[in-house]
């Protein structure tokens, strides 16, 4: 599995961001990305909202094939 795929992997099982006092940053740290960004551009392909609109809603919208 690439690096790229595993950190996707990741991503589709969110922490609960709604909940955690972690910040994105921290949280993309923890789970291999290089910097929040990274793992806002992937969160939001996955889910269709950025991790802080889902802190807002609580629930991902959708999720994407990866490929």
């Amino acid at each position: 599995m690439s690096a790229t795929r595993a950190r996707y992997a990741r991503v589709k099982s969110p922490p609960p961001l709604a909940t955690t006092p972690r910040t994105v940053t921290d949280i993309a740290h923890a789970t291999g990305f290089c910097d929040a960004s990274h793992l806002i551009n992937m969160f939001r392909g996955a889910f269709g909202l950025s991790p802080a609109e889902y802190r807002r809603v609580g629930t991902p919208v959708r999720v994407s094939s990866f490929g």
